[in-house]
């Protein structure tokens, strides 16, 4: 009886410990930006600073999974939002395992659909749990209490109708949502696979952006060197896996990127990378530093 009560108490002496670790790590009312490393593709958690989690694609395959777990409660199987940028299933195919997963609060797309096998099970499992997309487009915004905001700043109605009415013509890397998160005087901008000839022409206002997530997995032409002279970002960020069968990220957006004195992080490299600020100050974490 000894030896059970010994071994219960040291079990709930450690489950105690666990758990304080686990509320003091997820409790600094910081916002903190993951870029998961998915491989070759792309997903990103956010964890604002009123700790509501926002997940922005889900790469291609259960890699995503491990994120969540490493960067959420353990006893959390929740997530309030999820945005997919567009219907490619290096960032969408992962979101059938988090749905499986996690209960998703809500789920957000851009209005622009897919044919393919993959995307219908994705529209079947939320379908299953009663959540149908709702559509974002230039001019939404979502703004909480602490001051953090995201901004969506493309699709715009006039790219949306002009893919639906000519698709086959058009890539729908296109119509990628793109949105700037702001929280204090830090900024980032997350592009998701939208087309430079899409981003020159978002209008960013008075902001300040810190840091870039280049579009594309930094694919030639992610960048020009217009657009990095306009905004002149102090660190980028390629999500991409190591050794892909595209060549990326490119030659000539690394060469721009060193050219602009730009910080260049990338989850081939450095694996997972995690900014986290209290709107003033930032700290960058990645797995290889």
């Amino acid at each position: 009886m000894k030896k059970i009560f010994f071994y219960s108490f040291f079990i709930l002496v450690l489950a105690f410990i666990f758990t304080s670790y686990e509320l003091i790590k997820y409790s600094d009312d910081k916002l903190h930006l993951i870029i998961c490393d998915v491989g070759q593709g792309e997903a990103i958690f956010i964890v604002t600073p009123e700790k509501s989690q926002i997940l922005i694609d889900g790469g291609p395959g259960k890699a995503v999974l491990e994120c969540l777990g490493e960067n959420m409660p353990f006893w959390d199987r929740s997530i309030d939002m999820v945005i997919l940028t567009h219907p490619h299933a290096d960032h969408y195919a992962g979101l059938i395992d988090v749905v499986d997963r996690y209960g998703l609060k809500s789920f957000y797309t851009q209005d622009v659909k897919s044919d393919s096998d993959g995307y219908k099970l994705l529209e079947a499992k939320l379908a299953e749990r009663n959540l149908s997309a709702k559509y974002l487009k230039e001019g939404d915004n979502f703004k909480l209490k602490s001051g953090m905001e995201l901004e969506i700043l493309s699709p715009s109605l006039f790219e949306l109708k002009k893919y639906n009415q000519s698709s086959a013509y058009m890539d729908v890397n296109e119509s990628s949502i793109v949105s700037l998160l702001s929280y204090g005087n830090f900024s980032a901008l997350l592009t998701g696979d939208a087309e430079m000839s899409v981003i020159n022409k978002l209008n960013f206002g008075v902001k300040n952006i810190k840091v870039l997530k280049i579009p594309h997995h930094g694919s030639s032409g992610a960048v020009t060197e217009e657009f990095l002279s306009k905004i002149s970002p102090d660190l980028s960020l390629i999500s991409v896996g190591e050794g892909n069968k595209f060549g990326h990220p490119s030659k000539d957006t690394i060469s721009l990127l060193n050219k602009y004195k730009i910080i260049n992080l990338r989850t081939d490299i450095n694996g997972e990378i995690e900014l986290i600020t209290n709107g003033k100050d930032l700290e960058i974490e990645s797995e290889n530093r």
